[in-house]
């Protein structure tokens, strides 16, 4: 559910940058406020700057301090913006290249995500995208990122960090060809898996640019990442060993004319 309410207003995001007027219903047809959520790149940290890939218009935050954006957030990072404008005390129209907006909150999402060509060591799977719906998968913010839902199992929600992710190429799967890349996510912890007991979901950005680029010019068309899901009790895994979870694909297609069109 949270997915696709990340997705609506990324759109009511991108309408603003094409200049379309945005509204919110919820408080009646007279509100002139408009949320700005969703995942968007830093540009700049003094001040604090936003953007959306492939767009010219910057969101500008009022305030020198965003609750929740780490201290180590710096230009090029992805991150997950709330914030919002007011179109009465700022017009803005399809030539508007600043809005100024009121950030609530923000958290960067490239962190403790990386990826790989070759394989990792790995202890634990995550909880099935499937759970939160049929729309909830990972997707392409641009032709570099990937952006990933990730429920998982913690002992404490403030030991996040202790959680590491990687997508590695997974290079001896037969799926692999001139037109198609198969990824696996891999999950470690340094937590008591005994003591994971807690779900939460948390975004990840992870740059694919370096993987991508053994295809040459557009070749690349489709996208695939195997995903470990837990199937039993425990979120941790043995490396070599099927048991505790399923194998699932999520697919990516027309990755070509994703980069075509950016």
């Amino acid at each position: 559910m949270f997915m696709k309410q990340v997705k609506f207003f990324l759109v009511a995001l991108m309408a603003v940058v094409m200049g379309v007027s945005v509204t919110s219903c919820m408080k009646g047809e007279n509100n002139t406020v408009v949320p700005v959520y969703g995942v968007i790149t830093l540009v700049n940290t003094f001040p604090y700057q936003f953007q959306v890939e492939g767009s010219n218009v910057i969101f500008e935050a009022s305030s020198m301090s965003i609750p929740g954006l780490s201290s180590d957030a710096y230009s090029g990072d992805i991150v997950l913006l709330n914030a919002q404008y007011d179109t009465e005390t700022q017009p803005v129209d399809q030539n508007t290249k600043k809005i100024i907006v009121e950030a609530a909150g923000a958290e960067k999402l490239n962190v403790n995500s990386y990826v790989s060509s070759d394989d990792v060591t790995y202890n634990r799977s995550i909880i099935s995208l499937s759970r939160y719906g049929s729309s909830v998968s990972p997707y392409l913010y641009s032709a570099k990122w990937i952006i990933f839902p990730m429920p998982f199992c913690v002992e404490k929600e403030e030991n996040v960090s202790s959680h590491t992710f990687y997508l590695v190429y997974d290079k001896e799967n037969t799926a692999n060809d001139d037109n198609t890349m198969v990824l696996r996510l891999r999950h470690t912890s340094t937590e008591d898996a005994d003591k994971e007991k807690t779900v939460v979901t948390r975004y990840r950005a992870f740059n694919i640019a370096n993987v991508v680029s053994r295809f040459e010019g557009t070749k690349l068309k489709t996208i695939k990442i195997i995903v470990p899901e837990q199937t039993g009790d425990s979120p941790k895994i043995e490396e070599g060993s099927n048991n505790g979870y399923k194998d699932a694909t999520y697919t990516i297609n027309d990755y070509d004319k994703y980069v075509t069109n950016n």
